[in-house]
């Protein structure tokens, strides 16, 4: 009994020995993908509060007189997926939007400078942005697969945006889907769009988030403004304008006073420098992004 009892003292040592490495090595195998997902689509797809009459009765650009301000800019290439090999000059190259953001970096602690890859099913962030004031809004959009940019893996951060691709990219980022259609116009009266466009058109026409030149026109290729993109961010959202008939910066007033001061408080906006806001100007892809960004994260803490 003896000689048997060692034996049995033996194996027990044995498999004490074998059974503790391997447990050790199964729990340094497990991983974990923190990656702060976010699902742009988490928002109610089907909200139908965000009533607020946008430019039904607008005839132009605020403060032009001829109606036919913005580059006109034609091309159907979408900001959220284009291959057009423009180089996207013509965009304003101002800068002056502050940056005072709380986002620190892409999800799951890694700062954006050790990053070329985002979070989104492996989509590299674009090339052409380490440095901009933008890049940490422009960052955040990559993250949640809002944004794709061009296919020479640029984002042409000063390029003007266009109305119809504000739209496309506010629709997106709430979570709205684009509609089937068989016509251009998609339903909408809208006779002056797109293939691509009038599927995002329709739903922000349903919405009441967009109204459009005439009963009949959009003037989806033109550049939106500032304080058109403001607008049509905020209607998104179910934001509608303050009541009110003065505004915190120097140069807004008229139709754009309450969307913009309303944008201001919720933290969107701060403006250009010196008091002003510059509200006529066409807004870049940029400041988009920015304006967007900030309205995801505002919304997010309001859920």
């Amino acid at each position: 009994m003896h000689k048997h009892a060692k034996k049995l003292l033996s194996a027990m040592i044995l498999t004490a020995v074998v059974v503790v490495p391997l447990h050790m090595a199964q729990a340094l195998t497990v991983t974990t993908d923190d990656n702060g997902g976010y699902d742009p689509a988490s928002g109610n797809p089907n909200n139908t509060s965000a009533k607020v009459p946008l430019d039904d009765d607008y005839k132009g650009s605020p403060g032009s007189t001829d109606g036919t301000s913005g580059s006109g800019n034609t091309s159907n290439k979408v900001p959220l997926d284009d291959d057009d090999d423009n180089d996207g000059s013509s965009g304003n190259t101002s800068n002056k939007v502050p940056l005072d953001d709380d986002y620190k970096g892409p999800p799951g602690g890694q700062s954006s400078d050790d990053q070329t890859t985002s979070s989104c099913d492996g989509r590299a962030y674009p090339k052409d942005i380490d440095g901009h004031w933008a890049e940490i809004y422009i960052r955040r959009l990559y993250d949640l697969c809002i944004l794709e940019g061009y296919k020479d893996g640029s984002f042409r951060p000063e390029q003007h945006v266009t109305r119809a691709e504000l739209t496309k990219m506010a629709l997106y980022a709430r979570g709205i889907d684009p509609m089937s259609c068989y016509d251009d116009d998609c339903g909408s009266p809208f006779m002056d769009l797109d293939k691509w466009q009038g599927p995002w058109i329709r739903p922000a026409w349903d919405r009441k988030i967009v109204q459009g030149y005439t009963s009949s026109s959009f003037k989806p290729n033109r550049d939106i403004t500032r304080a058109e993109a403001t607008k049509v961010v905020l209607a998104t959202y179910g934001y509608g304008p303050i009541n009110t008939g003065k505004s915190f910066f120097n140069d807004v007033n008229g139709w754009s006073t309450g969307w913009i001061e309303q944008a201001h408080n919720i933290g969107l906006v701060q403006g250009v420098g010196n008091g002003n806001f510059d509200p006529n100007r066409p807004i870049t892809r940029a400041e988009a992004a920015k304006i967007i960004a900030k309205m995801i994260d505002y919304w997010d803490t309001k859920l």
